[in-house]
């Protein structure tokens, strides 16, 4: 029960993370984003993301280290004079 929860914690912590994120890039999270294309793809990503953090509490936290370097960083472009 303890793992659940945790896994459950930590999902949430990625889900606002996220939108925290997208929110001051000025660019908005959409739900349903694939419900057209894909309607069970949100569905698919969550319950693959549930059963990975419940077998190991840890991929929690790698899974927003993973988003942040991969999604969120935009390094500026500099020049040497």
């Amino acid at each position: 029960m303890a793992m659940a929860t945790s896994a459950c914690q930590a999902l949430v912590i990625m889900v606002i993370a996220a939108a925290a994120m997208a929110t001051a890039s000025g660019t908005a999270l959409q739900y349903n984003f694939y419900s057209s294309s894909c309607p069970k793809a949100e569905e698919a990503v969550r319950n693959a993301t549930q059963k990975i953090i419940s077998n190991d509490p840890t991929m929690g936290a790698a899974f927003v280290r993973l988003f942040f370097h991969d999604c969120f960083v935009r390094p500026q472009r500099c020049t040497i004079n």
